[in-house]
């Protein structure tokens, strides 16, 4: 049954004709067009790619309207007859790095060859260690269909070895997310996400979310706030922004501490790899419970954006 706003074949109308036509209006005039409705379970690669679109649709939504008319400008520009909006998706795919930000996402839904698999582009990709598969993370259901599947960690010595690429040594500013859920005790640390000797680290410590990072000095420092629940599955955003001078913590899409960065820059390093679930180089302070949607960026982020990033991820699919 048609389900179109406006007069039939007018330039105001728009909307379904059938379950696989959509009509619309285009700068090159209105069209009919039949698309294939997605049946079935989807794909591990389909689910992450369409949390990818959900990423970028939320940057979109809180750019700011000066950066949205260099998009729509550049679109003008372009060989492409698009708005800026879809345009701005277009590059942004096909350069998560440079137009997103992103560094690694490890969606964590599928293991292929010991290793999660890094959405980002950028090949850091993560494998299961120590000894995969009788002593390694395993996959386990996630918090919803939207993300299906998680890595389960024991506790005692299971990580996920993300490498030492030049993109995740980053000095400027981090964005790390993850999606937790603690089935441990509230006495002790967990690692959720972590660079070298806490060059930039999200943490779990006795019950309290902890941002760690290293400003250009010997000792790290740190951030605490925001108390963790067992059993529950919570969303943890751990901001360190060195150009805004600032580091943040959010649980479930809000500011939970916030201070002052002491420092003109995060310090790194190559020589050490990213690690999910554990402490590195010490490889101590392991998690016990489950880490999903694991994500690093090179960007500082707005507590908009990660409020509709949140938004996104817990609405129903």
């Amino acid at each position: 049954m048609a389900k179109t706003q406006g007069p039939l074949l007018s330039l105001d109308a728009h909307g379904s004709l059938a379950k696989t036509l959509n009509y619309s209006s285009r700068r090159s005039g209105p069209q009919c067009r039949k698309h294939n409705k997605p049946t079935g379970i989807p794909s591990a690669k389909q689910r992450g790619q369409r949390r990818l679109t959900e990423f970028l649709v939320a940057q979109w939504q809180n750019m700011s309207d000066a950066d949205k008319a260099t998009w729509a400008e550049n679109a003008r520009a372009s060989k492409y007859n698009l708005p800026g909006y879809h345009y701005f998706l277009r590059e942004a795919q096909r350069d998560l790095y440079t137009h997103h930000g992103l560094c690694g996402y490890w969606h964590c839904n599928e293991i292929i060859g010991g290793r999660v698999l890094d959405l980002s582009g950028n090949g850091n990709h993560g494998t299961l260690e120590p000894d995969y598969p009788s002593n390694a993370p395993s996959l386990v259901s996630s918090k919803s269909d939207r993300f299906s599947r998680a890595l389960s960690y024991d506790g005692v010595d299971e990580y996920v070895d993300c490498g030492r690429a030049a993109s995740l040594a980053i000095t400027g500013a981090v964005m790390l997310e993850s999606w937790v859920y603690l089935t441990g005790n509230l006495i002790t640390r967990y690692n959720i996400i972590n660079k070298g000797w806490d060059y930039y680290e999200t943490a779990i410590t006795d019950g309290v979310m902890k941002t760690y990072y290293q400003n250009q000095g010997p000792v790290p420092k740190s951030l605490t706030g925001g108390n963790i629940s067992l059993n529950t599955w919570h969303a943890l955003n751990s901001v360190i922004d060195s150009t805004s001078n600032s580091v943040k913590n959010y649980i479930d899409g809000k500011e939970t501490a916030s201070a002052e960065f002491d420092g003109t820059s995060i310090y790194n390093s190559i020589n050490y790899y990213l690690a999910l679930g554990i402490r590195q180089p010490d490889k101590d302070a392991p998690h016990k419970g489950i880490i999903d949607e694991a994500c690093v960026y090179n960007r500082g982020f707005s507590a908009a954006e990660i409020a509709t990033r949140y938004r996104f991820a817990i609405a129903k699919v």
